[in-house]
């Protein structure tokens, strides 16, 4: 069994633990300093590493800085967000619905392909074109302001269980993550 000297484990264990320069930065780095050329070769790889670890910094800091500007510039996901309330005869006769709740609560996304996006078409075209398609849509306010949502009476008319339990459901759509400019073109093109 060989003996490994303790000279060369301490050797082993800094080679395995700290990641050194390349050669071609430890050559750059004796022409950037050549008065280093005097000192022992250990001495001059240390310090070799130590400026390349303070070279890094500033490559870091910009990278992470870059990386938060994107995430604090990048717009909320656009969404639209379906509720629905069925009200019977009975619910009727006491003023209530009879069921409520989400049919879509994460909502569709509507965000513009690069196709969309060379067209010209917006977040708010998108949302626009999708509302249209639901039917004749109210809106909750007869002003506009932010978070107004849209709601589709008699959603439900025409088909069997309307016929059969006198059931009407109605949906509301909920927009969110839009901007106020973007809430307010859906609003004029639902009110045009």
């Amino acid at each position: 069994m060989s003996r490994i000297s303790l000279r060369s484990r301490i050797g082993l264990f800094f080679f395995r633990r700290f990641r050194l320069p390349s050669r071609r930065y430890f050559l750059r780095f004796m022409r950037k300093y050549p008065s280093m050329s005097r000192l022992p070769y250990r001495l001059r790889l240390a310090l070799a590493r130590i400026v390349w670890r303070l070279e890094l910094i500033p490559a870091r800091v910009r990278f992470y800085y870059r990386r938060l500007v994107a995430r604090l510039t990048r717009q909320p996901q656009a969404l639209i967000c379906t509720t629905y309330d069925i009200v019977t005869p009975e619910s009727a006769s006491h003023g209530d619905v009879d069921s409520s709740g989400w049919i879509d609560e994460t909502g569709l996304a509507f965000e513009p392909d690069p196709y969309d996006i060379a067209e010209g078409v917006t977040r708010a075209d998108l949302a626009l074109e999708y509302l249209r398609e639901q039917g004749y849509l109210e809106p909750s306010s007869s002003a506009f302001h932010v978070d107004v949502w849209y709601t589709v009476y008699g959603y439900n008319q025409g088909t069997r269980e309307y016929y059969e339990t006198g059931a009407e459901e109605s949906r509301s759509y909920h927009l969110d993550g839009f901007t106020e400019a973007e809430q307010a073109s859906i609003y004029e093109g639902i009110t045009a």
